[in-house]
């Protein structure tokens, strides 16, 4: 029998050469990822071994960025398994004094389900909910491209805990308008001096979702019905059955002027699990910069 070549490598570093082959081998098919973007992505792929997480993993604009400006300010986390929830890092969370629930286990949640007929995930979603009416609010600013503009500067995206402080204004030259990456028009005063458009105040809750459809059905209807604002959601189910239409009808909200704003990562497609949930989640976190 043939002797077997096993490459060596300390324990320590085993991640770090897990990322090292996944970045060449994204190099070989020819693949740059977008930086903002790229340690999610491959954290995904370190997760599961699966190079389509490079195609079928999307982002709304800005959402690694305002996901990272929300855990940074405390968020909470809240997810469909106790999986995804076991598998968060609480030592990166607890830096930050984030929390973390999942509501699926709770007795209540169990019996109320039964009672009317539904699923334990849209009522832990109805739990979320009202547990988001309770936690801080933030803002956040719209990321602006006036920097392509002569004199023009654009700060980084910031969110603060409990309360929006205003951005420094941008200045632009006099009498001249831009657009952001959006295509809104920003506002200027008489001075010439445009002022970021900011977003609806959001609660700081990241719905991390990587089993139940129905609890990304359930979070469209909150969103709408309910006034639910979250600083984030995070749509991977994985399976068959309504999961590539849920992840669908949370992707559109993009498109859509009330709810555009909201941070959004969708694994497009069939794919997805409470270990790509819990892994997004755990990149966000890494990446954050103290």
């Amino acid at each position: 029998m043939e002797k077997r070549a096993f490459e060596h490598i300390e324990p320590k570093d085993i991640e770090r050469r897990s990322m090292e082959i996944i970045r060449e081998e994204l190099a070989h098919r020819g693949v740059k990822l977008p930086a903002a973007e790229a340690p999610v992505i491959e954290r995904c792929i370190h997760t599961s071994a699966d190079f389509d997480y490079y195609e079928n993993l999307v982002f709304s604009s800005g959402a690694v960025e305002r996901m990272r400006a929300a855990l940074s300010a405390g968020a909470m986390v809240v997810t469909d398994t106790e999986m995804a929830k076991s598998g968060i890092s609480k030592v990166a969370l607890s830096k930050y004094d984030g929390k973390i629930r999942c509501f699926m286990s709770d007795p209540e949640v169990s019996e109320e389900a039964k009672k009317r007929g539904i699923t334990r995930a849209t009522v832990s979603m109805e739990h979320a909910a009202r547990l988001a009416k309770h936690l801080p609010k933030i803002k956040f600013d719209s990321i602006s491209e006036a920097s392509k503009y002569e004199n023009g500067a654009a700060k980084e995206l910031h969110a603060y805990h409990n309360h929006y402080i205003e951005s420094e204004p941008v200045e632009v030259l006099k009498n001249c308008s831009f657009e952001n990456r959006k295509g809104e028009l920003h506002e200027k005063n008489e001075e010439g001096v445009a002022r970021r458009k900011v977003s609806p105040a959001s609660s700081n809750i990241i719905f991390a979702i990587g089993n139940a459809p129905t609890a990304l059905i359930e979070l469209e209807r909150l969103i709408r019905e309910e006034n639910l604002r979250p600083a984030g959601i995070i749509a991977v189910p994985v399976g068959f059955v309504n999961v590539v239409e849920a992840k669908e009808l949370i992707w559109e909200l993009r498109n859509e002027p009330e709810y555009g704003d909201i941070p959004l990562i969708v694994a497009r497609g069939r794919k997805g699990g409470s270990n790509i949930a819990a892994a997004i989640v755990n990149a966000l976190l890494y990446g954050i910069k103290n």
